[in-house]
């Protein structure tokens, strides 16, 4: 993983905090500080999907390239809610996948509250 990120900004790493395991061995999202903004962490979602087949192993790795599209194309024009910019994301060889995010509790937001409401909508734009 640290490699891939490092290459995919082009800086070192300095330091990685793991901040929760994906389910199921799918991989892992981590904290991490760069030389390029040490005071600044950013999140990297890494997913190294264990040698699964069948079709939740499928739909796994189609949330990950849905979940990709939709900090791409979706996140800037949420405005009932604050999203993570997407820095970088990386689809490699054999289904890895890495997905650079900024922080939100570098960027001032260390509370999460979950507004069920605002789910339901947004679940039914898509």
């Amino acid at each position: 993983m640290e490699e891939i990120v490092e290459k995919l900004l082009n800086c070192k790493i300095l330091s990685i905090k793991v901040v929760q395991e994906l389910w199921k061995g799918y991989g892992c999202i981590y904290r991490i500080t760069t030389e390029n903004k040490p005071e600044e962490s950013i999140i990297v979602k890494y997913i190294s999907p264990p040698n699964n087949s069948g079709d939740a192993h499928v739909q796994k790795l189609e949330s990950f390239h849905i979940e990709d599209r939709f900090y791409r194309k979706y996140a800037a024009e949420m405005t009932l809610c604050r999203t993570p910019k997407l820095i970088a994301s990386d689809f490699s060889v054999n289904n890895k996948f890495v997905m650079v995010m900024e922080d939100l509790d570098s960027a001032g937001y260390m509370e999460r509250k979950l507004n069920r409401e605002l789910v339901f909508r947004f679940i039914l734009i898509f």
